[in-house]
């Protein structure tokens, strides 16, 4: 059986609870404006990334104010638990390349093919260069800010220390090998071939000073 969509649910809580307008804001007691999905339900629905849930007690009259308080909330909480997944990521892929030659090879090829393309596409499509800025430009800013919001949390700024020292030991163990033979950590040769032009790079084996 097909669940309902996030419309359907939305209808259904006007029948049955009328208007949010009608009613006080929950959070504030000023002019509610919307019903608004709790995130408190034990069988979430997704719709084009927007949760919701059958379970109409879980909705609740808010005003635009509180409504966007409440979803930057849940936005902090899901970035974080983002954050964490992509760490266990790094270590996982790091752990697969050290104890699967097959696979490290294949990670390289995949990384030099994909480093090559993207470099010679940025020289060659002024539209895709300047898109590429911008993305990089948004994602930096976006996620300054979020990060000096929640640093005055001594728990959340306690967080990101740890998670910034596993991430920096994790990508500082990766060696690459610049075409021109220059060898350095992966943010160290995206760097320099930015800086020299150079397009293609090659990853070095785990513990590759110790197979010099």
């Amino acid at each position: 059986m097909n669940s309902p969509s996030y419309d359907a649910i939305h209808f259904r809580l006007v029948k049955a609870r009328g208007r949010a307008s009608s009613h006080p804001c929950s959070g504030c007691g000023g002019s509610a404006r919307d019903w608004s999905y709790q995130y408190n339900s034990s069988e979430e629905l997704s719709q084009e990334g927007s949760l919701y849930s059958e379970d109409l007690t879980c909705y609740e009259p808010l005003c635009r104010k509180c409504h966007k308080t409440l979803d930057m909330e849940l936005s902090y909480r899901m970035k974080e638990v983002l954050h964490g997944l992509g760490l266990k990521q790094i270590e996982y892929l790091a752990t697969l390349r050290e104890d699967d030659p097959e696979f490290a090879a294949k990670m390289r090829d995949v990384g030099k093919r994909l480093g090559a393309y993207t470099s010679a596409r940025r020289k060659s499509d002024p539209e895709f260069a300047a898109v590429l800025a911008r993305a990089a430009q948004k994602n930096i800013l976006e996620a300054i800010h979020t990060t000096r919001e929640r640093m005055s949390d001594p728990e959340f700024a306690a967080k990101v220390s740890v998670d910034r020292a596993t991430a920096a030991r994790v990508a500082n163990s990766i060696r690459r090998q610049c075409e021109c033979g220059i060898v350095a950590h992966p943010a160290a040769i995206g760097a320099h071939q930015k800086a020299s032009g150079h397009a293609t790079y090659v990853d070095l084996p785990p513990h590759w000073k110790a197979n010099r």
